[in-house]
């Protein structure tokens, strides 16, 4: 039951697909407005600002945080970045389960339901992407407080189910730099 205090716009994920399936996901992830955070691409090489920097690090560490994530190519690009993520399966529980688990009191039981079914779930993608958005905005808002640091609200993704589009994508994210030009995100 969705309750009729709170608007939600609809999902960008596939239908029926559980994000914390084995599989390889592309990522894009695009900074509020698309502003020039990250750095500067010029003739094909991408100049990282210390804001990129902060990114480029957080997203390395994103194996130490989910033991069920390895990581692939990965780029920062000025507004945006892009990266493949495989989950490997087997999610290690976190340790503080009672936290995930308790009830709020105040709130109608169908409410928490509802909420509980449209919340992202351990070790699944969105979590993933929401922890590393979360983790980036308040440490470069922390260290950079000038800069106004902010992600767009969503994300991409797109499910990678074959070696052929694997190294299509591998090889576009590669060369993200050369073609910036051309990007949709150029401007």
């Amino acid at each position: 039951m969705k309750p009729s205090s709170k608007h939600r716009e609809g999902s960008a994920r596939l239908s029926g697909w559980d994000y914390r399936n084995q599989a390889r996901y592309f990522i894009t992830i695009c900074t509020k407005n698309r502003f020039h955070f990250l750095g500067q691409c010029f003739d094909g090489i991408m100049s990282l600002s210390d804001i990129g920097k902060m990114t480029y690090t957080f997203w390395k560490e994103i194996p130490n945080h989910f033991s069920n994530v390895f990581l692939d190519v990965f780029q920062v690009m000025p507004n945006h970045i892009h990266g493949i993520i495989a989950l490997t399966g087997e999610i290690i529980a976190p340790r503080n389960t009672n936290l995930t688990n308790r009830n709020i009191i105040d709130k109608p039981v169908e409410e928490n339901q509802y909420f509980q079914a449209i919340s992202p779930k351990a070790g699944s993608l969105a979590t993933i992407v929401r922890s590393y958005k979360s983790v980036c905005k308040k440490e470069i808002n922390l260290n950079f407080p000038d800069a106004e640091f902010a992600w767009q609200p969503r994300y991409h993704d797109y499910i990678i189910r074959d070696d052929e589009k694997f190294f299509r994508i591998k090889n576009y994210i590669i060369n993200n730099p050369k073609n910036w030009k051309k990007d949709k995100f150029f401007g």
